[in-house]
């Protein structure tokens, strides 16, 4: 459905950018379900996704997956108006500071957004969002639009992860010493010890790379 709407009604808008599949994600939702059971999650998820249909103009469609705690929207940005990014941020931020049902828990949703282009698969745009979504976890945003910059960087994450145990193995990593001078005597009174990562297949990584 997302896909003819795509193509046929909301073609302009694809075609403008302005339209974007949303990836909603139900944070901690292991642990919501075994303090209040699935029943509960899939009870909540279900009564944002109504929330958002009856008060959000914007989405054109949705669907949802209570048990996974994950809402997949499709929406229009209008012209010249707020980005979609911030319109669903501050949906979030109203629902995340609802409290839900006779437990008073707060729910802690995030999303990502993908704008899709003409071209575009459904099912790789829902991909981009969720990569998107999985970008803002362990920050303070609700919100984040996918960029190639973002992918670069986790493939990079899960590049380092699938090497690094190899790499200590055939001692890629090297010990570089910075000297530390002492202004008074001014003479060399020690050294700091960093690490740097000398990979055959990534090039020279520093620290801050992994």
């Amino acid at each position: 459905e997302a896909k003819r709407l795509k193509d046929t009604g909301y073609k302009q808008e694809c075609s403008e950018g302005r339209l974007g599949v949303i990836v909603v994600s139900l944070s901690k939702r292991e642990i919501l379900v075994e303090a209040f059971g699935s029943d509960f999650v899939v009870k909540r998820i279900d009564d944002i996704t109504a929330d958002i249909e009856e008060k959000e103009k914007w989405v054109v469609i949705s669907a949802v997956e209570g048990l996974s705690g994950q809402i997949i929207l499709l929406g229009v940005q209008e012209k010249d108006g707020m980005p979609l990014v911030d319109k669903v941020h501050q949906v979030l931020l109203r629902i995340s500071a609802e409290k839900h049902g006779s437990s008073k828990r707060q729910l802690n949703l995030k999303a990502g957004i993908y704008m899709l282009k003409e071209t575009d698969d459904i099912k790789h745009a829902i991909n981009c969002a969720e990569i998107a979504c999985s970008d803002i976890y362990g920050t303070a945003s609700l919100a984040k639009t996918y960029d190639k910059e973002m992918e670069d960087r986790l493939q990079l994450q899960q590049q380092i992860e699938d090497t690094m145990e190899q790499a200590l193995a055939n001692k890629e990593f090297q010990v570089w010493y910075q000297p530390k001078f002492d202004i008074k005597t001014h003479s060399t009174s020690g050294a700091e010890a960093l690490v740097r990562w000398q990979s055959p297949t990534m090039g020279f990584l520093p620290p801050s790379s992994f």
